[in-house]
Parts: structure tokens; sequence; C-alpha cells
């Protein structure tokens, strides 16, 4: 509101404080629309337990849920994953991603659950 008035757009920040319900100090208490929510590890496995796997589409997602919840990568990164980018690391396994603003992919980890469901799937 400082700027704002700084700018000639509002008188002051003081001429807001009789108006019922407008505060003038940061609500950092009030969450943004866009901010995440977390789930714990049991509402996690619940979430990847959903799909019943009997059908394509419902391995699909398995492996999709999955996948998400063990590399921490983005849906995006996710849903545009091909075979080639399934990397064998030792005993694990890592997918090759590009995020949203890395100039190079990156390597994230991928659960031994997760590379069974998409090898079914596939």
């Amino acid at each position: 509101m400082a700027e704002a008035g700084q700018q000639g757009c509002i008188g002051s920040a003081a001429q807001f404080a009789d108006v019922l319900g407008v505060r003038t100090v940061a609500m950092k208490d009030r969450l943004k629309q866009h901010s995440r929510t977390k789930i714990s590890p049991v509402q996690v496995r619940r979430l990847c337990d959903t799909p019943d796997r009997a059908t394509s589409i419902e391995m699909r997602d398995a492996a999709l849920l999955a996948t998400i919840a063990s590399s921490g990568a983005r849906i995006t990164e996710i849903v545009t994953l091909t075979p080639g980018q399934l990397i064998p690391r030792g005993p694990s396994w890592m997918i090759s991603i590009q995020g949203k603003n890395d100039a190079e992919p990156r390597d994230a980890p991928l659960s031994k659950e997760a590379h069974s469901l998409i090898v079914a799937w596939i």
C-alpha cells in the first residue's frame, strides 16, 4: 500500500484504518491460492494403493502415482517420460527429467515399486 500511495493511486494506508476488515499488516497467516498441501506418508500410500490395477488404465494410474510419490518430480515432468528416460543405477533406478527451468536434464530417484509398475504397464 505504501508503494501505491507513493504512486498516487491511493492516499495513504492510514485512510484504510477505519474500514472494517482491512488490515495494513502482512497477512502471513493466510494460505496463498496455489500453496502446496502437505500429506502424510500414510495418505500417500493410501493414494498409491487406490487403483486396483485390473485394467491398463488402472495400471497406468498406479505407475504414475508411484512415480510421482517416489521421485518428487512435477506432474508435467512425469507425464512426458519415455522408456528411454529410465536409467539403471546399480541396484536402483533413476529417471532423467527436464525441469521447467533446467538447462540440462537431472536425475530423480525412482522406487523399485514404481519401476515394476511402469514395466508392468508398458
